[in-house]
């Protein structure tokens, strides 16, 4: 690994490969993926396996990509999506395919049982519902695959049914047998719906009884409060691919935009042309004085984290820089009943109290910039969805929930970001500036 771990990392690391089989239920942000990585790493340099395929949700493709760049001294590795995957697949020959679990098909299953020796199975709540094609796809590579690996930070994050699809990838029926039906007349008392047909199911006592035990010898979990040795700020980076459509628009007007001459420093004329590619990476484009609304893979993938990031009642703030990404996302999540933030706001010292006093507002939304001198400590996690053109405000924007009062030990920021765009310069110059800053003031 080219990469050094944190103690529980190695702890870890040999937790799974002493198993042939086993689950890293860790907190996000505990970096369960370096882990996965130095497993497969080991296991091959063993002459164990081979080759690896990593199952995953469409929206952390890349994010497989860059972590295996980043941290890993030799695997090799192959994206498996589109309608040629399975001629990749077949073709070409690396350490890791990484394919989405909607992206499995029965032939490249046949293939994989033969081809690979070690599955990765992330975020495998994916496959929790056991009549899901997916799940049945996912199931077809445990029984074959000698080496299996699942990870999640919420495995049933909705109901102790969902266990029964996890089990059995994990241990084949051994801890709550083969038969659906069985499992839930065994372990749960089923109860009618009044005026409805279905039954909602409670568990019985004797199931968190044997869910314990089992896990106690096939799982792992930590938490980023247990941990002593990784930093208060955890920063996580989500790269997603531009949508067919971002694409043509971004190739049109970046011809003559070269992103590496991008600075903030530059005139205000300048920065407008490069304020059109900002936008087409965030979804939208105003032409003319006309809104153009493009599918933006970026809200795809925040949908796709947030149940992870909001569980067991968690709250998080997520950061954008945009009017339009915020009427946006404050339709999508109206679930999460999220409070907002931004420029217009009348009253913020309501709002902020509000998100920190009432557990029904798992969200705020927060326009990046708006948040100087307010508390948002109920959440430990923030996540950016586009960034200003200026460090102030992004340090400020972190720092609201940084501070005193936040109860967690480690806070966690993810950049959602749309890969080989201005995203990633934004990014480098943030990183470069904050690097300056702290070189000048840290001169003991």
């Amino acid at each position: 690994m080219k990469t050094q771990p944190f103690e529980h990392q190695i702890k870890a690391s040999k937790f799974h490969l002493q198993r042939y089989s086993s689950a890293d239920y860790s907190e996000q942000g505990t970096g369960k993926t370096w882990v996965a990585i130095n497993v497969i790493e080991k296991r091959i340099e063993a002459g164990q396996i081979k080759r690896a395929p990593i199952v995953c949700p469409a929206s952390i493709l890349n994010v497989w990509e860059s972590e295996i760049e980043k941290h890993s001294s030799f695997l090799t590795f192959t994206l498996l999506r589109g309608p040629q995957r399975m001629e990749v697949f077949k073709e070409i020959d690396t350490h890791c395919y990484i394919i989405s679990y909607d992206s499995l098909t029965s032939d490249i299953v046949k293939v994989a049982v033969k081809k690979c020796q070690q599955v990765i199975f992330d975020e495998v709540h994916k496959a929790k519902n056991i009549r899901a094609k997916r799940t049945r796809l996912a199931l077809a590579l445990a029984r074959k695959i000698p080496y299996r690996l699942q990870m999640s930070g919420t495995p049933w994050p909705n109901s102790l049914e969902d266990i029964f699809s996890l089990f059995l990838i994990l241990d084949r029926g051994a801890t709550f047998g083969t038969n659906y039906y069985r499992f839930l007349e065994r372990y749960f008392y089923a109860r009618p719906i009044p005026r409805t047909k279905i039954k909602r199911y409670i568990a019985k006592p004797i199931l968190k009884h044997i869910l314990k035990k089992a896990l106690q010898g096939k799982a792992i979990r930590y938490l980023k409060d247990t941990l002593k040795d990784i930093p208060p700020k955890i920063y996580q980076i989500i790269p997603v691919d531009l949508s067919p459509a971002q694409r043509r628009y971004y190739r049109q007007l970046s011809h003559d935009l070269p992103i590496e001459e991008f600075s903030f420093e530059l005139p205000p004329n300048i920065l407008a042309k490069y304020e059109k590619l900002q936008q087409i990476a965030s979804g939208f484009l105003y032409l003319d004085n006309q809104l153009v609304e493009l599918d933006n893979p970026k809200v795809q993938a925040l949908l796709d984290l947030l149940p992870n990031v909001l569980a067991e009642g968690k709250k998080a703030v997520i950061a954008c820089k945009y009017r339009y990404e915020i009427e946006l996302l404050k339709s999508l999540l109206e679930n999460y009943h999220p409070l907002v933030l931004d420029g217009t706001t009348v009253n913020k010292g309501k709002v902020c109290n509000k998100f920190q006093t009432d557990p029904i507002h798992q969200v705020l939304i927060m326009q990046v910039g708006c948040g100087i001198g307010v508390t948002l400590t109920a959440a430990d996690t923030m996540i950016f969805l586009s960034n200003t053109f200026n460090y102030a405000d992004r340090y400020q924007s972190e720092d609201r929930i940084h501070r005193a009062g936040q109860h967690s030990r480690r806070v966690l920021y993810i950049d959602i970001i749309a890969k080989d765009t201005i995203d990633e310069r934004i990014l480098q110059i943030l990183h470069k500036k904050k690097q300056r800053i702290e070189d000048t003031l840290n001169t003991q």
